[in-house]
């Protein structure tokens, strides 16, 4: 069967990889990209293949380079899921790129367009699918690339501020630190909640569970010895079973942890904090990376790379959806105060964890090394590059403004009955 399938996909291969270019050729109209094709399937080919606004010499126009290894397993790939097969492609080393963000950009600004490539090409193609999924088996590199999600917060340490903070902060000048806008971005929620001394203030974090168990461990260590002590208790448990105070909290706060939610369960999250609040003046402040409205409300066929490999089983809303849901799970008993917009600070943050990231990578290699076992170089190379794509991809996101990320801030109004003298 695998005789077979090699067979047929080298047979495919060249079909495929020349439709696709062809394609690319006729929709890149924003950008401009080189593509240089290496191997036994491209020596028909000489030089770079030019796509896009070639001619233009305005410097404001986004350039990438793409090195493409002509492998027929590379192009299956792209026919199935052309998101996917890039980021696969690149973790294999199959496609090497000059500037991932710049390359990502182009991508989204021809949208449109691409949308027609990625259809055309899979549709004829979909017949392939039971069998190039055998694709994945013959490319092991980052089959085990799921100990992503089990590594310790060393990972973490190497790449984010000194406070640990996992999401998107607020800079005021362009040459504040990032400790700095991460403190502002903690004091905005703080006083957006208004919280006061007598008040009880439920956090609800975020994250893999190695993190919530490392937070909790990190957070008691902070407090030790200092006068508020007594006032801060570390739970760690499902939100859901936190032991609610006899009149409730006063104040819920969550950043970036209803990502993880899923998009089914995210009225029952506002439900949750609807029941946990306080009933006469809680209030809740939720910050949440957030999806454009447009591409939100298009029907998905398809996984892209973080869903497949970042946040499986994730969920980005639109603001729409955010506040809609936030009303249906409270029973509208939750009303808007503030919507605010800081997206664009996440552009800066994702450069900086990459540079970090890159810059340490060799201390983060022997961390994963001890505390995993021997690895081999091509799945140490498929982690490095997965973050790597990871930070550039969502960097672009943001930049292009596809990707938001907002801080809600919300009210509890008690409920109105219908023989209420007010009505």
């Amino acid at each position: 069967m695998q005789a077979t399938f090699n067979t047929l996909g080298s047979y495919a291969a060249p079909y495929i990889r020349d439709t696709l270019l062809r394609m690319l050729q006729s929709n890149i109209q924003n950008g401009a990209i080189d593509i240089h094709l290496k191997g036994a399937c491209s020596q028909q080919r000489s030089g770079a293949l030019k796509v896009g606004n070639i001619e233009c010499t305005d410097s404001g126009v986004l350039k990438a380079s793409l090195v493409v290894h002509d492998d027929p397993t590379l192009w299956l790939k792209l026919c199935q899921n052309l998101d996917i097969g890039v980021a696969e492609a690149y973790m294999l080393q199959q496609i090497e790129c000059s500037d991932l963000v710049s390359l990502f950009r182009i991508y989204i600004r021809n949208w449109t367009s691409m949308a027609t490539v990625n259809s055309l090409v899979q549709l004829p193609l979909r017949l392939w699918n039971q069998v190039t999924r055998k694709i994945n088996n013959t490319a092991n590199a980052f089959q085990n690339a799921s100990f992503h999600y089990d590594t310790s917060k060393a990972l973490f340490k190497a790449f984010l501020s000194e406070d640990m903070c996992y999401s998107c902060p607020i800079w005021e000048s362009p040459d504040e630190p990032l400790e700095a806008a991460q403190r502002r971005k903690a004091q905005t929620i703080i006083d957006k909640a208004n919280i006061r001394s007598t008040d009880h203030v439920l956090d609800i974090g975020g994250g893999w569970a190695f993190i919530a168990m490392e937070a909790k461990i990190l957070g008691e260590e902070l407090i030790k010895g200092r006068s508020y002590e007594d006032n801060i208790d570390y739970v760690l448990c499902d939100y859901q079973n936190i032991r609610k105070p006899e009149r409730g909290f006063d104040r819920i706060i969550s950043v970036e942890m209803i990502e993880a939610v899923g998009k089914e369960y995210i009225d029952e999250f506002f439900g949750t904090l609807h029941n946990l609040l306080n009933p006469i003046e809680g209030r809740i402040v939720i910050q949440s990376i957030t999806f454009i409205e447009k591409l939100h409300s298009q029907p998905k066929s398809l996984d892209n790379f973080l869903d497949k490999y970042i946040f499986p089983g994730g969920y980005l809303p639109c603001n729409t959806e955010l506040i809609n849901s936030m009303s249906r799970g409270s029973e509208q008993c939750m009303e808007l105060d503030s919507l605010d917009e800081i997206g664009e600070n996440y552009v800066k943050a994702l450069r900086l964890w990459r540079e970090k990231f890159v810059s340490n990578w060799e201390t983060i290699k022997s961390s994963i090394l001890r505390e995993h076992g021997e690895r081999s170089d091509a799945e140490m190379e498929a982690f490095k590059r997965i973050w790597i794509y990871y930070f550039s991809y969502c960097q672009a996101g943001f930049h292009e403004g596809i990707l938001g990320d907002v801080i809600l801030a919300a009210s509890r109004r008690p409920r109105v009955m219908s023989h209420s003298p007010i009505m």
